[in-house]
């Protein structure tokens, strides 16, 4: 339990609960938990839960916009090819350490890559160019 948080009179049972349902407050005392002996692991891994969950969804807007305009020329392929290739590596370092937020974040960040550079490679090379006045089949 979160020693002096409450919610409706009894103490929280999670962080995330306490943030949620204390606002500023929850952060304060979110903070401080972090130098709580007894609480460390579990704020850790939720600070690293909360960074993969946005480094992750990052990618999404990116991956909406070359689905939607079926066009991946603005997408340097070598990038995402590097950026999975070091996205890979995490996740092996995740797994042997056993760490879950890192194997969570980087499972789902690759899988994102992956889609991306599928579909750059699928909608990456631009249309043949025909020239005015050329006849169409």
């Amino acid at each position: 339990m979160w020693p002096g948080l409450l919610l409706e009179g009894r103490q929280c049972g999670s962080a995330a609960l306490c943030l949620i349902f204390r606002g500023h407050a929850g952060i304060i005392h979110w903070v401080a938990a972090l130098f709580d002996p007894a609480q460390k692991e579990e704020m850790i891994d939720l600070i690293g839960l909360l960074a993969g969950a946005l480094t992750t969804i990052a990618f999404v807007p990116q991956l909406l916009k070359l689905y939607a305009t079926k066009s991946g020329k603005d997408v340097s392929a070598r990038m995402f090819l590097i950026f999975s290739t070091g996205v890979m590596l995490w996740l092996v370092y995740g797994i042997l350490i056993r760490s879950a937020p890192i194997i969570t974040a980087n499972s789902l960040t690759l899988l994102m890559s992956l889609i991306i550079l599928a579909l750059k490679l699928r909608y990456g090379r631009a249309p043949p160019r025909v020239h005015p006045g050329t006849e169409l089949p």
